[in-house]
């Protein structure tokens, strides 16, 4: 099909013949001369915002914009008229950190992975996971991040026979799971009073297991991403994203950290202000048989969620001698939450 060439140079002739039911020649003539041949659609992919890390989940790329040239060579937005709009975007895996094109067909797992291609769209692609004792793959996964760099770029599968890419090389941030509990205490025990009531505490307190060994400082991430213009060694331009650690100072100042102990959905006590500098919690009122969750804000750290439930060794308000947060294990997505028995020690004011 023609290139970009004037509507003057793509109308002209055909030559039209006439067979019979032999197949046999009849006659041919030559058309009229207002045969129309459309230019060839060429279609692209573009970021209109720099990627960004979303948080301890994913990484994100935001107005995804997918353009075809119109006569003239201007780029705009794939009309909604044509229909088969939604279409499906992947993160692939690059060999070559310098040129966005030298991908194969390992891809990256994303929660949202295609766009309504008349309006511009968002992807957020899996952030590979560093495995913890307590948190890892029950087999080979592919989310499981094994200590090396790796790259991506978004391709549009196919439309209008072209498979367009963005011209970025985006760097992948790994992600750690963020830390579990330790030195665990209990306060003030109430006993239920009623049939029905629920025995708790004054409050708990303990801290964030924040040692050196408890924590990767060299991938705690900022949210951006730092970019760079490059040209691949073909000469062609792109932009090259990529994250940065944040400052030491802002990390441990940070009250990224949430410690809940949740009966249902309905009460629930907790506090939110533990961070690196200050490990520390303290939940007033628990409740026995609580859940324990353990989440996190912020671009630092994988969420644990449900860890295991307050309860006593005997199960019941009647023994009350040894407190324990029994340990939840479960798999969700080929990963295993195993997390440790831990015991509660008394204390008092």
């Amino acid at each position: 099909m023609p290139n970009n060439e004037n509507i003057t140079k793509r109308r002209g002739t055909a030559l039209v013949t006439y067979t019979n039911s032999q197949n046999q020649l009849v006659n041919d003539e030559i058309s009229a001369p207002n045969t129309y041949v459309p230019n060839r659609m060429y279609v692209r992919l573009r970021l209109q915002t720099d990627p960004d890390i979303l948080d301890g989940t994913y990484m994100r790329c935001r107005d995804i914009a997918v353009e075809r040239e119109t006569d003239g060579g201007d780029w705009k937005t794939i009309p909604a008229y044509l229909g088969n709009l939604r279409q499906r975007i992947t993160a692939y895996m690059l060999t070559d950190s310098n040129n966005p094109a030298s991908y194969g067909t390992t891809s990256y797992s994303a929660d949202i992975d295609s766009i309504n291609i008349s309006t511009s769209g968002t992807m957020r692609i899996n952030r590979l996971r560093k495995r913890a004792s307590y948190y890892h793959p029950v087999t080979t996964s592919p989310l499981e991040w094994d200590g090396s760099d790796h790259y991506f770029t978004l391709v549009l599968e196919s439309y209008y026979g072209e498979t367009p890419r963005i011209a970025a090389v985006i760097k992948m941030a790994p992600v750690q799971a963020m830390p579990m509990i330790t030195n665990v205490k209990a306060f003030a025990y109430s006993p239920p009073v009623n049939p029905g009531d629920i025995g708790f505490f004054g409050r708990i307190t303990g801290m964030m297991d924040i040692t050196e060994t408890a924590i990767d400082y060299s991938i705690l991430f900022k949210n951006t991403l730092e970019s760079e213009s490059l040209t691949t060694s073909g000469g062609s331009p792109y932009t090259y994203y990529y994250p940065v650690t944040d400052d030491l100072s802002v990390v441990k100042n940070s009250s990224q950290f949430r410690v809940t102990f949740l009966v249902t959905n309905s009460f629930s006590t907790y506090d939110y202000s533990p961070s690196i500098l200050n490990p520390n919690f303290s939940v007033g009122t628990p409740r026995i048989g609580s859940s324990v969750v353990l989440a996190c804000s912020g671009s630092y750290f994988y969420p644990l969620n449900t860890i295991g439930y307050l309860r006593f060794a005997s199960g019941t308000d009647g023994d009350t001698s040894t407190l324990t947060i029994v340990r939840r294990t479960t798999t969700v997505n080929g990963w295993r939450y195993d997390f440790p028995d831990m015991q509660v020690s008394y204390a008092s004011e």
